[in-house]
C-alpha cells in the first residue's frame, strides 16, 4: 500500500469527487450538470493513475500530401541548414514507408515515481526515463545520464519534460482528453438521454467540445470525441478532432477511469494523423517498481531492456560528479568539468514538486466545494423522496 501522504490524500479526493458521478451512472439516471462538473474537476488535476504498468503503440501518419511535401522540399532546397529539413525528411519517410510506429510503456508507482520507455523502429532509436524523489536517470542506446532531482540540471538538459509527457498521454488514455488545455472553463453543457456534450473555452479564444456517451455495460460515461473548435494562434488546426473507441474497465484502474482500445486523431481536413492502440494494462507494486527503476550499470542488465548497450555514463549528482566510459582498455572514470555540471538555477524537478503541492491544495478546496454543494442539495432530495 502506498504510504505517501500526498498520494493518499489525492486518492481520497478522487473518491469524493467521483461519488455522485458513480452513484447516478450506476443507477442509470441521466448524467446531470453536477456529475459533469465533478468529472471535469478531477480531470483538471492532471493526475495519472498510480500503481499501473501500461503498454501502448503510437502510429504517426503523414500530415502532408505528396504534392504538399514536394513543394515544401523545393522551398527549403537552397538552405541546407533549414530548421524544417529533419521534419520534412520524417514526412518523406512516412509518405513512402507508411506510418512511424512507436512502442511505449509507462510504469507509474505514484505521481512522483515513474518509468517511461520508448522504442522507435522507424528511426532505430530508443529512450528510457526514470523519475523518483531520490534520483532521475535517462538511458539511450549509447549513453546514460543520472541526475539529482533536487540539484540544478546540467546544461545538457533537464528531464522535467518527462513528467508532462506521461501526464499528457494518461489524460488522453484514461480521461478522453478532458481539460487537456490548461485554464479551460466550462461554457455550456448539453444533455440528451444517453449523450452529453461539454463546450469549454479559454480567455484567449481557444474552444473545445467534448462529446460523451453512456457505456451500456455499467451505465458509465466516457468521451467519444474531442474537437478543437477554435485555436486562434493556429487557425489551420481549428476543427481537428480526436475519437475514442472501445472504452472498458480494468481492474488495475481506479473506478471510474476507463481505458480505450483505440484513439484516433484527425486534422482539420479530416485526415488521420495519429493513432494510439492500447496493448495491456496491469497493476504494479513497490517491489516491481524498485526493479524497473534501478539504475543500470556497465556490467549489469536493465530489468526491462536486459543487457545494456551504453558506453558512457554521466553522473551529475553532487555526491558523485563523475563521467564513466567503457573503453577497449577498460572502465575509465574522471570528474565532470565544471562547465558541464550546470548553473545554480532551480531544478525543474523542484518546480514539479511545487506543482504537486499546488494541485494537492486545489484538490482539498474542490473537495470542500463538493461537500457543501451536496449538503445544500440534500434537503431538496429528501423532500422529493417524500
Amino acid at each position: 500500500m502506498c504510504r505517501d501522504p500526498i498520494v493518499q490524500l489525492r486518492l481520497v479526493f478522487l473518491a469524493l469527487a467521483f461519488g455522485s458521478f458513480l452513484a447516478q451512472s450506476a443507477s442509470g439516471q441521466p448524467l446531470d450538470d453536477t456529475t459533469i462538473r465533478d468529472l471535469w474537476r478531477v480531470a483538471e488535476l492532471r493526475q495519472p493513475p498510480s500503481g499501473i504498468h501500461v503498454s501502448f503503440r503510437v502510429l504517426r501518419y503523414p500530415r502532408l500530401t505528396p504534392e504538399e511535401l514536394s513543394a515544401a522540399e523545393a522551398r527549403i532546397a537552397p538552405f541546407p541548414e533549414h530548421p524544417e529539413r529533419q521534419s520534412l525528411a520524417d514526412e518523406r519517410r512516412r509518405n513512402e514507408d507508411g506510418p512511424d510506429v512507436q512502442s511505449r510503456e509507462f510504469w507509474i508507482l505514484d505521481p512522483r515515481s515513474f518509468r517511461s520507455n520508448v522504442d522507435s523502429p522507424s528511426t532505430e532509436s530508443m529512450g528510457d526515463v526514470v523519475v523518483t524523489p531520490e534520483v532521475a536517470w535517462a538511458m539511450g542506446q549509447h549513453a546514460l545520464k543520472i541526475l539529482d532531482p533536487e540539484a540544478p540540471p546540467p546544461p545538457s538538459g533537464d528531464l522535467g519534460w518527462a513528467s508532462g509527457e506521461v501526464q499528457a498521454y494518461c489524460q488522453r488514455m484514461f480521461l478522453g482528453g478532458l481539460a487537456s488545455y490548461r485554464n479551460l472553463e466550462i461554457a455550456s453543457i448539453e444533455i440528451a438521454g444517453d449523450s452529453a456534450s461539454i463546450t469549454a473555452i479559454r480567455n484567449d479564444g481557444v474552444q473545445w467540445r467534448y462529446d460523451l456517451s453512456r457505456l451500456p455495460q455499467r451505465s458509465v460515461w466516457a468521451v467519444t470525441r474531442a474537437t478543437l473548435v477554435t485555436l486562434p494562434a493556429r487557425q489551420a488546426e481549428s476543427g481537428g478532432y480526436t475519437t475514442f473507441s472501445g472504452w472498458r474497465e480494468h481492474s488495475a484502474l481506479p473506478s471510474p477511469l476507463l481505458v480505450p482500445d483505440r484513439i484516433e486523431q484527425y486534422d482539420a481536413r479530416g485526415r488521420l494523423t495519429e493513432a494510439i492502440d492500447t496493448i495491456s494494462v496491469e497493476p504494479i507494486d513497490a517491489t516491481r517498481f524498485a526493479q524497473v527503476s534501478a539504475i543500470p550499470t556497465f556490467d549489469g542488465v536493465d530489468a526491462v531492456r536486459g543487457p545494456v548497450s551504453f558506453t558512457v555514463a554521466h553522473d551529475y549528482r553532487p555526491t558523485r560528479d563523475r563521467r564513466t566510459e567503457s573503453t577497449p582498455n577498460g572502465i575509465v572514470t574522471a570528474a565532470i568539468p565544471a562547465a558541464e555540471r550546470g548553473a545554480t538555477a532551480p531544478s525543474g524537478w523542484r518546480v514539479v514538486g511545487w506543482i504537486v503541492a499546488l494541485l494537492l491544495a486545489a484538490a482539498l478546496v474542490v473537495t470542500r466545494v463538493l461537500h457543501r454543494a451536496r449538503a445544500s442539495r440534500a434537503p431538496r432530495s429528501a423532500s422529493k423522496a417524500i
